[in-house]
């Protein structure tokens, strides 16, 4: 039978905690310096959500994860406010990655153990469905940084978010597809994304 489902601990990734709706960015501003300052700690809060695995008791490895992920995203949601090219592409790659590792840790978090081997597979669909949400987060986030080319910026930020896509999507943006294309092709490439729906997981414990 399926594996038991009750107190079933759920993560909501709000579409809100990513800032989709940037018009335009500046590629020098006044409060440059101030925005790479305000950027510096993101570090060590994405670091915390990062080292929090997904162990047994699941409830409760959620719990610390959901808050962490929060945490995590919030220096760099308010880092893009600066509209500084360098400081808001940046900023968006690494909400796409916080996205990512969350779908990643989710397909290797702990499996209860002396699961019957039909029930195991069961269970790892499951958590698959579950982690989808999150990859396709991450991709849609990657994807409107790549379309920041329009606005003629391509700097460390961007190229990151096509070396992610590079992995996440290779079919369309494998390295050898982008290095052989030009700007204009790039652009045609990564039109910007549908807005993005609040992925939810909830696994059992």
């Amino acid at each position: 039978g399926r594996p038991s489902t009750t107190a079933r601990p759920e993560i909501t990734a709000r579409s809100s905690d990513i800032d989709c709706t940037v018009p335009s960015i500046s590629r020098t501003s006044p409060g440059r310096p101030c925005a790479r300052k305000g950027a510096e700690p993101a570090s060590e809060v994405r670091d915390a959500f990062r080292d929090i695995g997904l162990v047994l008791p699941l409830n409760t490895s959620l719990a610390k994860k959901r808050k962490a992920l929060h945490a995590a995203l919030a220096p760099y949601k308010s880092a893009t406010d600066y509209r500084v090219a360098e400081v808001t592409t940046l900023a968006t790659y690494e909400i796409a990655e916080i996205y990512r590792k969350l779908g990643k840790d989710v397909m290797e978090s702990e499996r209860p153990k002396k699961l019957p081997p039909d029930q195991l597979e069961e269970y790892n669909s499951l958590l698959e469905e579950q982690a989808f949400p999150f990859e396709e987060q991450a991709i849609a986030t990657h994807e409107i940084n790549t379309g920041r080319v329009r606005e003629n910026v391509y700097d460390e930020g961007v190229k990151k978010s096509f070396t992610a896509l590079a992995e996440l999507k290779p079919a369309r943006y494998g390295k050898n597809e982008v290095l052989s294309a030009s700007v204009d092709a790039i652009v045609a490439a990564a039109p910007p994304p549908p807005p993005a729906a609040d992925p939810a997981i909830e696994v059992p414990g």
